[in-house]
């Protein structure tokens, strides 16, 4: 996950866990939950194994965030119920931080497209967390151009929410439909940045997803 400050606690994200986690799911947030899979990136270097969050999108297609491969010597997929999904890497977009990966088999129903959103409430699902899928409600403040470590600008929307480890790649929903992908949050604030739809599936269309996508340690 890309950052920019000092991160603040995030006792909030704690309760909702929970609130997952033994309440289960409702008719609303289920198919959200199914959709998505949790990413263990092997590192290159000894250390702890990072995560991200990735989303089906179509029958055999996943997207998730270019910047978790960075330095990446390989990954696992689990999906919702923490099963091993065989996977390969199939697109790595680092303009606009946007990965594709191929899946042995579908793990759910694909969540839908929907349209650009300007502000108001949404939801975050993060398969991040090692016990369950979190649905936080967040809120979209406003549109806005981000550019990090000096790449190209990318349309994103601005957050109101705890972004945490392991949320990177996870889908911001309106109405059970993709608006955006988290990519970024702040160190100094509950603030948050996700990749707009649009460049999402501008990102998609272009892929070529005909040839697997190397990692090795150098």
């Amino acid at each position: 996950m890309r950052d920019a400050g000092p991160v603040r606690p995030t006792i909030l994200l704690a309760s909702t866990l929970i609130l997952v986690a033994s309440c289960g799911a409702d008719g609303r947030t289920q198919p959200l939950i199914d959709a998505v899979a949790r990413i263990e990136i092997e590192s290159c270097r000894p250390g702890p194994v990072g995560r991200a969050t990735g989303k089906a999108v179509s029958t055999y297609g996943m997207v998730t965030v270019a910047h978790a491969f960075e330095g990446a010597g390989g990954f696992r997929v689990r999906g919702p119920g923490g099963e091993l999904v065989d996977a390969e890497l199939v697109h790595l977009d680092a303009d606009l931080d946007v990965a594709v990966l191929r899946l042995g088999a579908p793990i759910s129903e694909p969540l839908a497209f929907g349209e650009s959103v300007g502000g108001g409430p949404a939801s975050l699902v993060s398969a991040g967390d090692a016990d369950a899928v979190r649905v936080d409600d967040v809120h979209v403040r406003r549109p806005a151009r981000v550019r990090l470590d000096g790449g190209l600008r990318r349309q994103a929307i601005e957050l109101d929410a705890d972004i945490v480890p392991g949320d990177s790649g996870g889908p911001i929903v309106v109405d059970g439909e993709i608006v955006a992908m988290v990519f970024a949050s702040s160190r100094r604030s509950a603030r948050g940045w996700a990749l707009d739809v649009t460049e999402l599936r501008s990102a998609l269309d272009a892929a070529d997803v005909s040839t697997p996508v190397p990692l090795a340690c150098r």
